[in-house]
Formats: structure tokens, sequence, C-alpha cells
């Protein structure tokens, strides 16, 4: 069933884990003449088998090879010495049980259930671990500190493969997406059979064993199961952190990449992938309020990742728009951890009907009096990208779904902001609006609600001039659900510029007019030099020399060049990448809104120096790849007649 190893043996029959001392009965004695087959043994949990040893000769007297044992288990309920061991008789189908005693059982039986093997390491290297087999799962244990690094749930194992040319070798398929963690061990077979039979005994599932086993270059290829394709491990951005993990006495150096399917984890010394998870099952972003430099990422798998990096606001601005980008629509950025015992259900599943409809009463009418408490539940519980169930069914006792909104929403607006209530409870509000609002229920009260813009408007302002980058945060995104089902945001500045990006289509609308667009793009350029003041210093005249300068050196094509064509891990790449959906000449824009400054404010300006700009775009027409040149040239032909 197990081991840990303690090179050599006394006894030459292997390698000891353990030696207990303890008398032992057989079962099914008479009661009267127990205490007659009483009587002391060594009980030795080795690498190959049980053995137990007369203490007075050191004599073999009994030894089960771990291919022969069935099971190994307290006897009774509750605290107690005794325990018993199950194994096979001969080559048939008989089993014989033997009852031992031991004031150590909990630690005999722990003991039993471990397993010595080798990890392939992230580094490519074998690091020798404890697997231990547990009731929900295996534990990976360090044997230096006793200390348990990471386990493995029997519920998220897809099943087991064995490696052919890899002696002892075996990969737990793990995580939903088949990734392969590799150990080795010359208990291979006794692992995996002790690990289905306990998946089956006390959680209920059956695991299996692939018919087809895998060889070593299999795994090296697919060990991030269906994200071992270079689109989910090519870098988009990237940035240095320090990472927070029990394992590590101290921060360790990390470089967290951005791809556009995976949150990739790698060591900056050799590049090598750490750790990879997709942005799909990436629940929520934490901001902490008093460290300026510390995030932590929640998934929706229970999982925790603590980070710190100096350039926190812009990773967790990246990070945002790229969860989201790939279809993940209910991530956020908060300042509190979210609270477990809240919810009502996994993480990785929405709620039913029943629990939304009942924390929207709560947020009306708190059950506990405590109306912080009740937001705090009420965003533990509704996805962020709004109810779920927001649309009253047909039927005689059916609940007005609207009404329900309708009155939570009145809840959360009659708190206007005041100084009572914290920057964290005050970002909760705005976050719980930001669900009601999002759907299409609540956008409707925004419109039919009695007063309820004023107060939205005051309970914003009062939020604004706290100054703090989580409430404006929130607050602004909030304002962008109002706009669209979908808001981006970049935390402060890049949020506020998605809400003008919204302004350009109607709430729940997929396509909008060019001219509409373009017509808007011209009044930012026009009348947005508060905006740009955002992004640059200095007075009028220095702001007028850099627009000259960037025209003489073509700015816009390098962005459009930029945008278009390269493939980097520099970190702007992601910002810029929704350009691709640019013409040259910037008459159709999308979600970019940085970009979307940058060809706003070319515009007020092109027909000045229309002439002048497309002269300079010739001097790029080399940087581009061959197969694009000639439309380019043509492109920048036709630019000069029109100038």
């Amino acid at each position: 069933m197990a081991n840990r190893s303690c090179r050599g043996s006394a006894w030459g029959q292997g390698s000891i884990q353990s030696c207990l001392t303890m008398p032992l009965h057989r079962r099914g004695a008479p009661a009267a003449s127990r205490s007659c087959l009483r009587y002391k043994r060594v009980f030795s949990v080795g690498t190959h088998a049980i053995t137990t040893y007369n203490p007075n000769t050191l004599e073999v007297t009994n030894q089960w090879p771990y291919g022969d044992l069935c099971s190994i288990g307290p006897v009774g309920k509750g605290q107690g010495t005794e325990f018993s061991l199950t194994f096979r008789k001969g080559s048939g189908k008989k089993s014989e049980t033997l009852k031992f005693s031991t004031d150590h059982r909990t630690e005999l039986i722990t003991e039993a259930l471990r397993y010595n093997c080798y990890k392939h390491h992230w580094s490519d290297m074998r690091k020798p671990v404890i697997l231990e087999v547990t009731p929900g799962g295996f534990d990976q244990i360090n044997p230096a500190t006793n200390k348990v690094l990471c386990s493995y749930d029997y519920r998220n194992i897809e099943g087991f493969a064995d490696l052919s040319d890899y002696q002892g070798g075996f990969a737990i398929l793990y995580g939903g997406f088949s990734r392969l963690h590799m150990f080795a061990s010359e208990q291979r077979e006794e692992i995996i059979k002790s690990a289905i039979e306990h998946a089956g005994n006390y959680i209920g599932i059956s695991l299996r064993i692939r018919k087809e086993p895998l060889e070593f270059e299999q795994y090296l290829s697919l060990r991030f199961g269906k994200y071992s394709n270079d689109e989910s491990i090519t870098s988009l951005a990237e940035f240095v952190v320090q990472k927070i993990t029990p394992r590590h006495s101290e921060p360790v150096k990390r470089i967290l990449a951005l791809t556009e399917t995976c949150l990739v984890e790698r060591d900056p010394a050799t590049y090598n992938i750490v750790t990879l998870k997709p942005l799909g099952e990436v629940f929520a972003l934490v901001r902490d309020c008093e460290n300026p430099q510390l995030f932590t990422i929640e998934f929706i798998k229970g999982q925790i990742r603590r980070y710190s990096s100096t350039e926190r606001d812009s990773l967790l601005a990246s990070l945002l728009d790229g969860v989201r980008a790939s279809g993940n629509r209910d991530v956020c950025v908060k300042m509190t951890p979210t609270h477990k015992g809240q919810r009502w259900g996994l993480l990785s599943m929405p709620v039913d009907e029943e629990v939304e409809s009942l924390h929207l009463r709560f947020l009306a009418a708190p059950p506990n009096g405590n109306f912080a408490d009740a937001v705090f539940r009420f965003n533990a519980n509704i996805s962020y990208s709004g109810v779920l169930h927001a649309v009253t069914q047909d039927g005689l006792f059916s609940e007005n779904k609207e009404k329900l909104i309708n009155n939570a929403i009145t809840a959360l607006l009659s708190q206007e902001g005041d100084i009572v209530a914290s920057n964290a409870e005050l970002e909760s509000q705005f976050q719980a609006v930001r669900r009601l609002v999002a759907s299409k229920a609540g956008f409707l009260a925004f419109t039919q609600l009695p007063k309820f813009r004023e107060r939205l408007g005051v309970k914003v302002v009062k939020a604004l001039k706290r100054n703090n980058d989580g409430v404006t945060h929130a607050s602004v995104d909030m304002l962008c659900a109002l706009m669209c089902d979908h808001g981006t945001g970049a935390l402060v500045i890049s949020s506020l510029l998605d809400f003008l990006t919204f302004a350009l289509c109607a709430p729940y609308s997929e396509t909008t007019e060019g001219q509409q667009f373009d017509m808007l793009l011209e009044m930012v350029a026009s009348n947005g030099r508060t905006l740009f003041k955002l992004f640059q210093e200095g007075d009028k005249e220095i702001a007028t020399k850099m627009q000259d300068l960037a025209l003489s050196e073509g700015a816009l094509p390098r962005h459009l060049r930029t945008a278009m064509f390269t493939i980097s891990a520099d970190q702007r790449m992601l910002t810029n990448r929704d350009a691709k959906k640019l013409d040259l000449f910037g008459q159709k824009v999308y979600s970019t809104g940085g970009l979307q400054l940058r060809i706003a404010n070319q515009k007020t300006i092109i027909s000045r120096y229309g002439h002048k700009t497309s002269s300079s775009m010739a001097k790029f027409t080399e940087l581009l790849p061959q197969e694009a040149r000639g439309e380019f040239s043509a492109l920048v032909e036709e630019g000069k007649l029109v100038s």
C-alpha cells in the first residue's frame, strides 16, 4: 500500500519505511482463547511489502507484498487502537483479515498509504516526493520537511496513463484539460489501484487507466493537455512578479505571461513553464488596498495564487482585458477576497434561480439587518456578467423578477456613498449595481425607475471624491455596463476610455453605423483636450511640437504596423491587438481605447499635414512582410493623390 524509504534494512527485506512494536491477534478467534493469541510483533512498512518480525529473534513471521494487499484501515469508529489488514491468499480470490493493535494507529495507517516516488519537475529534473493516498485525493509531500506541497483531488482527476518507456512512470491526467503530472515509482500499480479504490469508496467516482500508454516524448509534447499548442503558450504580454507561496520561505521571482487562452507562469532563468491556468478558470482579481504591489488571483476550482509586482495595476488591467477577451465575462477586480462561506454553490457553476431570488430579496431586506453583509453575499453568488434568471417566467405562481431587481437597485441607490461606508463596502455596492444593470431588466430601470439617474449620479460623484482607485474603477465599470453589457475597463483611465467606446453603440446592440462611429471620434478629437492631458505633460506649445514630430516620423503607421504584424512579448502588444481590425486610414475603430485616441487626435490635424503624412509612410514599406508591400505602396500613392 505504501511507502517512504529509509534506505537499508537490517533484516534484508528491502528498504524499511517505519517499524512499530505491537500486539497482534487473529480475527475470528474465540473470545475466551484470544488472550493466548496475543503476541508482540515488529510491524514494518517497507518499499516492497509489509512485514512482521519477532522482536526477540528478528525472524520474519509474515510478509505481504503490496500487490497482495486488499485494504488497511481502522476497526470501529472514532478513536481506538485496532486496525485490520486484508490480503489475498495464494493465487485464488479468497482473502484473510488480521487485526493489529497499536497506540499509534493513525500514524501507522498514514505511513502505509504513502508511496515513495519521483516527480518529473517543470525544470526537467527528477525530484523525490512522497505521494500519500487520502480519501479525497493525492497529497504530494516534501520528504525533507514532511509538508504537503500540493494536492490532486480525485474530482479533478480524469484518469491515469502508464509511460511505456519510463521505468515505473505514470501520469495523472488532471484539471479538466488533461494536464499531465508525471511520477515514477516501483509501486506504480499499487498507487493507481489504491487511488481508484479510494475515489470509488469515499468520493463515489470511477477513475480508469488509459488503454493506450504514453511514451516519454508524448508526455513532453502534451504535458499541458489541450493547451500544449503554440497559441496557448505564446506570450502577448509579460510581467515580472514575485510569487508568494507556502512552498518557499521567501517570494520567488517569476514571469507572469498572458497568452490568448492561458495565464502562464515561467521561470525567468530558464523560461520554462512552471504552471499554466486557462483564462476561463479565473474567478476574480483581488487588489490589496494596503500593499500597493500585492494582488491575488482566485480560480473557479478553489486555487489561490498570490503575487506582488511594481507594475501591479498595469498587470491587472491587461489581465482583466485578456480574461474577458477570452470569453470569461464573469471576472472583476476587487479589494476583498471572496468569502467562500457566503457562496451557496460551486464557484465553477452559476447558482440556481432560487438562490438568485433569495439574494435579491436580501438586498431589499437584509435578514440579519446588516446591509453590507447582504451586498457581499449578493456579489459572492451572482455572476459579474449579470443576473442569470432576470426574466419573469410564465405561470400562475411565477415570481416577478423585474420587481425583485428594481427593489434591489433602489436599496443600493439609497446608500449614496456617504463616508459611513468603507471603501471596500462602497466598491461592493457599485459591483452589485453593475451585476443588476448588466441584465436587460436592470438596464430598463435606468430609464423607468424614478430618480434612478439622479441617485446614481450622486453616488458616483461622491465615490469619485474619495480618490480611491478601486472605488473609482468599480463606479466607472458600472457606468460601462449601462452603455453595453460588456465592460473591459483598465482600472481607472482605460475604463474611462472604454466608457467613451461604448457610447458608440446602443445597449444590447451588436453593430453600429460607421458614420456615427466617425462622428463621435471627431467630437472626441475636437473636444478631448482634457482626456489627452491624462497622457501628456508640458504646455500646449510642447504638445503641438510633439504632434508635428509624430506626423513627420509616421507615428500612426508605426502603431498600425505594431498592431498588424509584430509578434512579440512586448506588453504593448496586448493593448494593440484589436487594431488588426482597422483599415489603414483609421476609418473603422473597435475596442482599443488607447489607439482610438491616437487616431482621433491624428484626424483633427491630418488635413493640414496630409501630403507630408502620406510621404512619411513610404519609409515603412521595407519594414513590412514581402506579401504586404505591394498593397501598402498602392495605398500610400493613393493617399498622396488625395492630399
